[in-house]
């Protein structure tokens, strides 16, 4: 006789193969924004830097000016009461949300 399969071991659903979703503050993603907001510049301010188990980078609380807020991953040297620009037109500075296209290429 030999041991299971780590796939069956898995597929149990013991404590160490589990997600601790039920942890977690929320997902960590961008809002679904207009192409008015996109072409423009929507602002937020930093409200929290948290801890989640289970990712492995810092997570920083945003809210908008309209109210809306959103979990997103902190960028290095990202502080609590930073104002953050998301659009085409925002700043490049760290912290602020860009599109692809508008990130210069890294020297």
């Amino acid at each position: 006789m030999g041991k299971r399969i780590l796939v069956q071991r898995r597929g149990r659903g013991g404590s160490q193969f589990r997600s601790p979703s039920w942890i977690r503050e929320g997902p960590v993603r961008y809002l679904p924004m207009s192409e008015a907001e996109l072409n423009g510049v929507v602002r937020g301010v930093v409200k929290e830097l948290m801890h989640v188990p289970g990712l492995n980078a810092p997570v920083a609380r945003i809210v908008l000016e309209d109210g809306r807020e959103f979990l997103n991953y902190a960028a290095e040297g990202m502080y609590v009461g930073q104002i953050i620009e998301m659009g085409a037109m925002a700043k490049l500075a760290p912290g602020n949300i860009l599109p692809l296209s508008k990130i210069p290429e890294a020297r």
